[in-house]
């Protein structure tokens, strides 16, 4: 199965510029090939204790990375809480410090547009521009109020 994932990448890889696998919590011997053959590998947690292990553990087995293999880390829907919640201070101490923080504006969104929202834009386009290099186009504003 393994090398089923490295054909389809290579395969992919002579049509996309960019290809995004969702590999599970718990992953198998496949899905730890995709993420070796990753050129970047976004590892994405939230403020719960459980994803801060999960997230913990598998920086461990990645390693720190290399200029094949670059590790970004996300946190998303910043503030949410949940289930045994940890501040992004808290984090920092098992040395889980996020390059990009995502808010979570759940009642803000049902409010008004994206256009009024300018941590959550700003912290995808910052993501965006990680994972691809290039700065994104700045639309005017008024072009998204429409």
């Amino acid at each position: 199965m393994a090398e089923a994932i490295e054909t389809l990448v290579g395969v992919l890889r002579t049509q996309f510029h960019y290809i995004i696998v969702d590999v599970p919590r718990l992953h198998g011997a496949p899905y730890r090939r995709s993420l070796d053959v990753a050129d970047i590998r976004v590892i994405v947690a939230d403020q719960t204790l459980r994803s801060v292990r999960d997230t913990v553990r598998l920086q461990t087995a990645l390693g720190e990375g290399n200029a094949a293999h670059r590790n970004l880390f996300v946190v998303n829907r910043s503030g949410e809480g949940g289930c045994y919640p940890m501040t992004l201070d808290e984090m920092a101490r098992v040395d889980l410090r996020p390059k990009i923080v995502i808010p979570f504006l759940p009642k803000q969104f049902i409010a008004a547009g994206l256009a009024r929202h300018r941590r959550f834009t700003e912290a995808v386009a910052a993501l965006a521009t990680e994972i691809s290099g290039h700065m994104p186009k700045r639309t005017p504003w008024w072009r998204l109020a429409r």
